[in-house]
């Protein structure tokens, strides 16, 4: 897959000038893992629009077709598990995305247990549920930030937790941990201010 990683941060490249985040976002080293250009390139498009909080339904619709095009490709399940584990915060409710987002975690875990970002959906989704079970989301956390040391969101979603509890100096050490990672995230951004 090296001439496809070639490629594909390439794309990642192009696709920020013609979304508009150039600039807003810390640049990213991907790799390709799967055979299916088309799926690849609707990858990065929704990992884009998923990380600059633009146009989350459109996200999720990519996503939906990445894994159509490959239902192997285990970060495509991973990114569709992400956008719509956030997608109902962002006022977007005409169908149950938590639900989704714990089907695509679920499916994207099958496919790669090494991934980081199913364990954080999979966190983030309890908060859904009353009572809300913050050990548990810790614990999920913790299992993203252990499998990927540097997965900004994993922060960012656990300083989200940290500032519903009251633990305030906790939440910025995370926050700051995430914009270290990513320092130009924008949520992070918005969060930290």
């Amino acid at each position: 897959f090296a001439i496809q990683d070639e490629i594909a941060n390439a794309i990642v490249t192009a696709l920020r000038s013609e979304i508009g985040t150039a600039g807003t976002v810390a640049s990213v080293s991907v790799r390709a893992d799967t055979g299916n250009l088309e799926a690849y390139e609707l990858y990065l498009k929704a990992r884009e629009l998923f990380i600059a909080r633009k146009d989350l339904p459109a996200s999720v619709r990519l996503f939906e077709r990445v894994v159509e095009l490959d239902p192997q490709f285990a970060r495509g399940w991973e990114g569709l598990a992400a956008v719509c584990g956030i997608i109902e915060s962002w006022g977007i409710r005409d169908q149950d995305y938590t639900a989704r987002a714990r089907e695509a975690a679920n499916r994207a875990l099958e496919l790669d247990p090494s991934l980081s970002m199913p364990w954080a959906v999979l966190g983030m989704t309890l908060k859904h549920a009353w009572p809300i079970d913050y050990p548990r989301q810790f614990e999920m956390s913790a299992r993203a930030i252990q499998a990927d040391p540097r997965n900004a969101t994993a922060y960012l979603w656990r300083s989200l937790v940290w500032l519903e509890l009251g633990f305030f100096e906790r939440a910025l050490a995370d926050l700051d941990r995430c914009l270290e990672l990513e320092p130009n995230y924008p949520n992070a951004v918005r969060h930290k201010a």
